[in-house]
């Protein structure tokens, strides 16, 4: 009995079928060396999302924290196609709204929006 199948009874096997069935499999890109090698990455069976790191990326890539560079757009555009080709979801972590909404426009599908907090 386990919490991931509401504590019933089940034999090994349903189990690890349940848990094989019901697993989302993220893999995060935060370099320029993956984003080199998103190709060959992206080919291993079985990742249903990529979330990109733009922090680090932005770093890696000889913009840190210009999240906006035409650098920064095109690698993680070369990510996205990557992903459309593949079936696998692509996405980005934002820092606020308008930025969510500009990768959600250029077809990012799972989405992260920082939130700000307010002063009192």
């Amino acid at each position: 009995m386990a919490p991931h199948v509401d504590y019933e009874q089940h034999t090994f096997a349903e189990v690890i079928e349940h848990v094989n069935g019901n697993t989302l499999t993220v893999l995060q890109i935060e370099s320029r060396r993956a984003v080199e090698a998103r190709e060959e990455i992206l080919s291993v069976p079985g990742i249903d999302a990529v979330m990109i790191g733009p922090a680090d990326l932005s770093i890696s890539m000889g913009v840190p924290g210009e999240f906006q560079h035409p650098v920064m757009i095109e690698a993680m555009d070369s990510i996205r196609d990557t992903c459309e080709r593949r079936g696998i979801a692509p996405g980005t972590q934002t820092r606020a709204v308008p930025q969510a909404r500009f990768w959600k426009d250029r077809g990012m599908r799972f989405l992260g929006a920082a939130a700000r907090s307010v002063p009192v």
